[in-house]
């Protein structure tokens, strides 16, 4: 930063909000099935490591498999195509997004790329055990709370 005398460096805190009145397990609720929620609005799913999960769904038919966030053109485009276990849905509101997180057993972020993770933070606080992929910060998040994915691959 010598070379740039007028720039000052700024430290500022930023707070996650994570309200833990709203985001909390619910105990009466039974928990199965794997949740993957994003925004997905474009062909580009591979980002967000969905190709991944659909022939996770294929080689594990008895599981069922939500994937949450799509857009609407999205759903139309991929509905057929899906193996009959996943189950798919559009984008949440925030109380549909917490439901969701409360009724599943296993989050699964296996994303390529990903910035601070704050749907992973919500999951966990309210139950999920998340499976994420080793990008950015989300190893750190889980710690040994979950399962963190190496590398991209399935077993044959």
């Amino acid at each position: 930063m010598h070379h740039m005398l007028e720039v000052k460096d700024k430290i500022r805190v930023i707070p996650t909000d994570f309200d833990g009145e709203f985001w909390h397990i619910n105990e009466k609720i039974e928990r199965k099935g794997i949740l993957a929620l994003a925004y997905v609005y474009h062909d580009q799913t591979h980002f967000k490591g969905f190709d991944l999960l659909v022939e996770c769904a294929k080689q594990m038919p008895n599981e069922t498999f939500t994937f949450a966030g799509f857009s609407e053109n999205m759903i139309e485009k991929h509905k057929n195509s899906l193996p009959k276990n996943v189950n798919l849905y559009s984008f949440q509101n925030k109380e549909e997004t917490r439901r969701m997180f409360q009724i599943h057993k296993l989050f699964l972020m296996p994303s390529i790329t990903e910035s601070f993770g704050q749907t992973l933070c919500e999951s966990m606080l309210c139950g999920c055990i998340p499976i994420v992929s080793n990008v950015g910060v989300l190893p750190t998040i889980v710690r040994d709370q979950g399962f963190v994915l190496l590398e991209k691959m399935l077993a044959n």
